[in-house]
């Protein structure tokens, strides 16, 4: 297990915080993912935390799966263009599969991890800005 993920494990355990499992990929940036759900709106959002060898960690959240369709491409592209412009520390994007994807990356040191301040914007930054749009999202997504 790379340092960076020893040392988020070791924060959720002094923490108590239990709702994440642990994957260890076995690849060459030793990366492991921890998983687990946030709450927003009454739905269960798969959320990520990637943590490798490298200077970059990232915490990935799926927010709708198969979002864009021919229909609703102009208006969801309007719309994520428009919540990018907004947000500076998270992006959105569509994956090749067209599932709609907040990404947050935190930038250290390959061996060191503020393990509190990605929680922080886990639990606080990201569930209260999808608090605050994901009706919106949804609202195109189904259109």
């Amino acid at each position: 297990m790379n340092k960076k993920a020893e040392l988020f494990k070791a924060y959720l355990e002094e923490n108590n915080i239990t709702c994440f499992t642990v994957d260890e990929v076995k690849d060459e940036r030793e990366t492991v993912v921890f998983r687990s759900t946030i709450s927003v709106e009454g739905q269960q959002l798969p959320t990520i935390v990637i943590l490798d060898n490298s200077f970059i960690s990232t915490v990935r959240v799926f927010v709708a799966a198969n979002a864009v369709r021919e229909e609703n491409e102009k208006t969801l592209l309007q719309l994520i263009n428009k919540l990018n412009a907004q947000q500076k520390i998270m992006k959105h994007y569509f994956a090749e599969d067209g599932s709609l994807v907040i990404d947050y990356s935190q930038t250290s040191k390959a061996d060191e991890l503020d393990s509190q301040l990605l929680m922080f914007v886990v639990l606080e930054v990201i569930v209260k800005h999808l608090e605050g749009q994901y009706k919106e999202i949804m609202k195109q997504v189904w259109a």
